[in-house]
């Protein structure tokens, strides 16, 4: 269970990586978040993750209990480290190839393989679903629901930010 756990982790980190993040592929989620921060800050998408990802999980602990897990907090912090790892390891100027809709299959297809596998070892990565379940305590928005508007914004967004092109990329992710 711990080794899928951590092939869970190594894929979400490397969809986001290496696909997501050099393709401005805000899609959702606090790697949208940290994506779009990215571009206006001198923080590096990486450290934003990082940031917000403990940032919510501090509010997880207030807002929601001891009910969003240790395997969630582990994944979250484990996700968020080894994007930051690669930042330093495997440093990106630019997309690794020039075909981006290529590149959103690869990001969406590891992601959500990852999702499945973190997921079917009772965990989560954190991030916005921590949200999610804050919305779903205090207000009658259901987990699926909150989880769909807020990355609805967060993929807007990215038409703002990063053009036409990526938004519409953005969106189909």
């Amino acid at each position: 269970s711990f080794m899928m756990l951590n092939l869970g982790i190594v894929l979400l980190s490397i969809g986001v990586y290496f696909f997501k993040i050099p393709n401005g592929f805000s899609t959702g989620g606090v790697t949208g978040v940290g994506t779009i921060l990215g571009q206006f800050t001198p923080i590096t998408p990486g450290a934003w993750i990082w940031i917000l990802n403990l940032s919510l999980l501090v509010l997880g602990f207030i807002f929601l209990g001891k009910e969003t897990g240790i395997k969630t907090v582990y994944c979250s912090l484990a996700y968020s480290a080894l994007i930051y790892v690669f930042e330093f390891i495997c440093p990106l100027s630019a997309p690794i190839s020039d075909q981006p809709f290529l590149e959103l299959i690869y990001a969406m297809l590891l992601t959500s393989i990852a999702a499945a596998i973190i997921f079917n070892s009772e965990a989560s990565s954190g991030g916005t679903d921590i949200v999610a379940l804050m919305l779903k305590k205090y207000t009658s928005i259901n987990v699926g629901r909150a989880l769909l508007y807020v990355d609805f914004i967060v993929a807007g967004s990215s038409f703002f930010v990063f053009g036409i092109r990526t938004g519409l990329f953005s969106l189909l992710g």
